[in-house]
């Protein structure tokens, strides 16, 4: 029976794959010639055969024995999120990165990581991993469990400081997040979902960010690295392992990292660890006054000489900032010498301000530019809610 087309068609196919491999056959000597040719000049160069992979693993090896896990043992309810992740004003989909998550055999406890960052086994976390717990321990890169004592905590900044038995264990390396650029490279290092240690890659995808409503006092670095729940209070460090931030939030829809993180400058947690480690707290200030920040419609609408600065909106009944003369309407455009351009700078400034200390300030009464000098008082964190029911009431 004669082939069909289709039989045909294969064994043509068939035939000329032969021939192929036949031809490649014949070439084989030459070809392992050449082969063993370029090996050969391979092993001779002893730069190409040296030379390692690029990455990060120097980096990660100096910085990740300083980054320990950290287990607090207290009450989580629904509380704890709304209130400490979200804060007042955070938009709906700012999620603290540390978002606290249970383990089956960990129940109620909150999980998070933290940066060895001083001697003495000085340890830095984020408030909202270790408030109201009764119980917190840590665990060392080698798996060794601590117990550690809690400090104190900063509300301002949503850190704090731990103490564990680490004499032995030398605190990570610190950079200067002043130098970052959108751009460099960053790594963090943390204990997401309770996983264990993890590094995620990622860029400086902004500094300075602030209006974010997460703490009273933002300068938050952004990057793109993953920062899931867990990875709160863990190293953000830059591509020779030193330390420039300390991770604690995410933006995200779901509740996953989708590369908007964002870091406390390790500058700023110097500050925060040093004052607490001394003095188990950090001194704010406090002049009791709400403002809104000056924009061309209010300047229109109010007649303002001023184009930039703070107009204020309520003041608290004999707070420091009422005793000191200033009343609603006026417009503050300078902070002890620095200009003010919104309402977060100022509120910033204020609070960054210890306790007792003079504040010259000038603003605009009308057309009348007034120089006046304020005495600061101690901030605590219910100061903002007095103030935000005094500005509820004079709207009112």
């Amino acid at each position: 029976m004669p082939p069909t087309t289709h039989s045909i068609a294969l064994t043509l196919l068939g035939f000329t794959a032969g021939a192929a491999v036949v031809s490649a056959l014949d070439q084989l000597p030459a070809i392992k010639s050449e082969a063993d040719a370029d090996h050969q000049a391979q092993e001779a160069s002893p730069a190409t055969h040296q030379s390692p992979a690029p990455g990060f693993a120097d980096a990660v090896a100096a910085a990740a024995p300083a980054v320990v896990k950290v287990y607090a043992k207290g009450p989580v309810d629904s509380r704890t999120r709304s209130s400490e992740l979200a804060r007042s004003n955070a938009p709906s989909k700012m999620l603290a990165s540390t978002l606290s998550s249970a383990q089956p055999h960990r129940a109620q406890t909150r999980l998070g990581s933290g940066v060895v960052i001083a001697s003495q086994g000085l340890i830095a976390t984020n408030g909202h991993v270790v408030r109201d717990c009764d119980e917190i321990e840590v665990e060392l890169v080698d798996g060794r469990m601590l117990s550690a004592e809690l400090l104190g905590i900063d509300d301002a900044t949503d850190l704090a400081v731990l103490r564990a038995p680490l004499s032995e264990l030398a605190p990570i390396a610190l950079g200067d997040p002043s130098t970052l650029r959108v751009g460099d490279v960053v790594l963090a290092i943390g204990n997401p979902y309770g996983i264990g240690q993890t590094v995620s890659l990622g860029i400086v995808s902004a500094t300075g960010r602030s209006r974010l409503g997460l703490t009273e006092i933002e300068e938050f670095i952004q990057t793109d690295a993953a920062i899931n729940p867990g990875n709160s209070g863990g190293a953000l460090v830059d591509a020779t392992g030193r330390l420039v931030g300390i991770a604690t939030a995410g933006l995200s829809e779901s509740g996953h990292a989708e590369g908007v993180g964002f870091a406390i400058p390790s500058t700023l947690v110097m500050q925060v660890v040093e004052s607490i480690a001394d003095h188990g707290q950090v001194d704010r200030g406090w002049i009791g006054l709400g403002g809104r920040s000056v924009t061309h419609e209010l300047e229109r609408r109010f007649g303002l000489r001023a184009s930039s600065g703070v107009l204020v909106s309520s003041l608290v009944e004999n707070g420091p900032a009422a005793a000191a003369g200033l009343r609603a309407g006026d417009v503050i455009t300078a902070f002890a010498g620095t200009e003010i351009t919104d309402a977060s700078q100022l509120r910033e400034l204020i609070i960054a301000t210890p306790p007792q200390r003079e504040i010259p300030l000038v603003l605009w009464r009308g057309s009348e530019r007034i120089e006046v000098s304020v005495r600061a008082a101690e901030w605590i964190a219910a100061d903002r809610r007095d103030l935000a029911s005094a500005a509820r009431t004079q709207r009112e």
